[in-house]
């Protein structure tokens, strides 16, 4: 690939991950990296701010307490809040509020489809990183 240095950022952003293309229509996805490539031009602009799910692992609280201050908020009980409902501890025990199935049901009945179409195809990663229909596992 690339050694340090030889590439800057920006043209490595904008030149070597934009080549991948953008969708070619609402249809298709755009790629992670097709759209924080998109926001590259934005990245320091006052009301954009940039999270790195990398960081909320390492310290949540620091990411937790930087997202207030863009925010303008800076009650220390809503930080604590914030930083314990956005807990990997509490989303596990919580896990049934996190549950994307909700969100699909709302969409289909928004669409005006039954609430579980499209429910029994739904590809999970199994084992290896292979992908298996959830109606093939045992």
């Amino acid at each position: 690939m690339f050694k340090a240095g030889e590439i800057s950022p920006d043209t490595f952003l904008l030149d070597y991950l934009l080549k991948r293309g953008a969708p070619n229509d609402v249809t298709e996805h755009a790629s992670v990296f097709h759209h924080m490539v998109s926001w590259w031009p934005r990245r320091n602009d006052v009301n954009v701010h940039w999270i790195f799910y990398e960081d909320l692992r390492e310290n949540l609280q620091a990411q937790v307490e930087r997202i207030a201050a863009f925010l303008g908020v800076s009650e220390p009980a809503a930080i604590r809040q914030a930083v314990e409902k956005s807990s990997f501890a509490f989303m596990k025990e919580h896990q049934h509020q996190f549950d994307s199935r909700r969100l699909r049901q709302a969409r289909n009945v928004a669409m005006g489809l039954s609430p579980d179409a499209g429910m029994n195809n739904t590809r999970v990663r199994v084992g290896g990183g292979q992908r298996q229909l959830l109606s093939e596992r045992g």
